[in-house]
């Protein structure tokens, strides 16, 4: 059995701006919500982010919003917290009811991820809400550069016409 969950990116700041429209300034940073759940995915990633060795794919972004102001299309603290929040009613639906994963294992779990840092970082925050005890560290993780999700590397296949 295989439940194959596609995903977008969580709240974001504005992609574009509008000729003479003030963008509002937003925060970036999931430090800047006073929420329990945003402090323990703080503490969560923190601690992820200390032991993952220099080669680690997970390096390549931040593993959750920490800018204080927002650039383009980045995600916000907010939206870290919408996808800990699925990931903790999926956990209660497939991990908790069904028993369709093993507790807090990351063992057949595969994620692939564009190269934007608000996919990679909404699939860090789905995955602390679903298995949020686990070694995130052995995560199969690909992380692709088309926005077809293609890889070859998985694949096998070219990933151009």
């Amino acid at each position: 059995m295989h439940v194959h969950l596609f995903i977008r990116h969580g709240d974001r700041s504005p992609m574009y701006t509008l000729p003479n429209h003030v963008t509002p300034k937003l925060s970036c940073s999931l430090h800047d919500i006073d929420d329990e759940d945003a402090k323990t995915l703080i503490s969560s990633m923190e601690n992820l982010r200390s032991s993952l060795s220099k080669g680690s794919p997970l390096h390549r972004h931040n593993l959750y919003p920490r800018t204080k102001v927002c650039n383009g299309a980045m995600l916000t603290g907010q939206g870290a917290l919408q996808h800990a929040h699925i990931g903790k009613h999926l956990r209660q639906k497939y991990i908790d009811g069904h028993h369709l994963l093993l507790v807090n294992s990351t063992r057949h779990i595969f994620v692939r991820t564009s190269d934007y840092s608000r996919t990679f970082q909404s699939a860090m925050a789905l995955l602390h809400g679903l298995v949020p005890k686990s070694d995130l560290s052995k995560l199969k993780l690909d992380i692709v550069q088309s926005t077809l999700m293609c890889s070859r590397a998985s694949s096998g296949l070219p990933c151009a016409c």
